[in-house]
């Protein structure tokens, strides 16, 4: 015997096993999925429950009443909230319903690991309506990013101050950047792994970063006019700003007023984008090996 974890019933072991309708051995790819009870048991054939609904509309496992499902979801689809009224007993198909329809309705069960964990799953910004606690859970803020990697403004300060969290999160999309703390923003392996997807999560970063001429040039590789969120420093820096109007001409009027006046500068800028001839330096838009491009 064993404590089913779905609906509280002392249960034989064997139902884990077997078919409970017919007892023969069940398969993971032999369960049925297209009918789950409120009570969330599978454990039968998909031949077999159909031919037992034709005689019974209860579950076979522990007699739940399958018509008690189409009601429950036919309330949530119409309200999410009414998830709060559907007692303790956890069918993913009404809590996703739930969530979908409305994910605030989450609330009712914010304190509820499973369901939250499943919420996030679907729905990484489900996060946001979890308990405190279930926010500085590491599995599920770990999850939630996986599904929305901004769901990180979400998570509690230490798990945003948790270096493998926050590199889950950039590695799915770079402005989760945006969430990380402090300390994280002025992390270089996890700047660099924000930079390298998005030049422009640079803005996110610390001003010793902005001012790093490595984390720089990896995010106006990327991103040309990144440049813009570079200290004033590395705006006025040669081989940065040649790299960055390589990419992306507009980076030139991100340049310092010096480098808008340098001709190979300026060349490059315009080469990649002829329009960017108005951020050049007055002296060089009559150049004439400059003005030889628009030939």
């Amino acid at each position: 015997m064993f404590l089913c974890d779905k609906c509280d019933k002392h249960l034989p072991k064997r139902a884990k096993m077997e078919c409970i309708i017919c007892l023969d051995n069940l398969k993971v790819e032999d369960i049925s999925e297209t009918l789950l009870f409120l009570c969330g048991h599978t454990a039968f054939h998909k031949f077999c429950i159909n031919e037992w609904l034709k005689q019974s509309n209860t579950c076979p496992l522990c007699r739940k009443d399958e018509r008690e499902q189409n009601n429950v979801l036919g309330a949530v689809r119409q309200d999410g909230y009414a998830l709060q009224y559907t007692g303790p007993a956890r069918n993913w198909a009404v809590v996703l319903e739930a969530v979908r329809e409305a994910s605030p309705a989450l609330r009712a069960r914010a304190d509820d690991r499973d369901v939250v964990l499943q919420a996030v799953r679907e729905n990484g910004y489900a996060l946001q309506h979890a308990s405190p606690a279930l926010q500085a859970d590491r599995d599920v803020v770990l999850e939630a990013v996986r599904e929305n990697a901004c769901a990180l403004e979400y998570a509690s300060p230490a798990l945003r101050a948790d270096k493998e969290v926050v590199l889950e999160a950039v590695r799915k999309d770079a402005y989760a950047l945006e969430y990380a703390s402090p300390a994280l923003r002025a992390d270089k392996e996890v700047v660099l792994e924000a930079v390298r997807k998005s030049g422009y999560t640079l803005q996110y970063a610390s001003p010793v970063l902005r001012a790093d001429k490595e984390v720089v040039l990896e995010a106006v590789r990327e991103t040309g006019c990144a440049l813009q969120y570079a200290s004033l420093e590395l705006r006025a820096h040669k081989e940065v700003v040649l790299e960055a109007v390589r990419k992306d001409g507009c980076a030139l009027q991100y340049a310092s007023l010096e480098l808008r006046a340098d001709k190979e500068v300026v060349l490059e800028a315009v080469r990649e984008n002829r329009s960017v001839i108005m951020s050049a330096d007055m002296s060089l838009r009559n150049d004439v090996d400059i003005l030889n491009i628009f030939a």
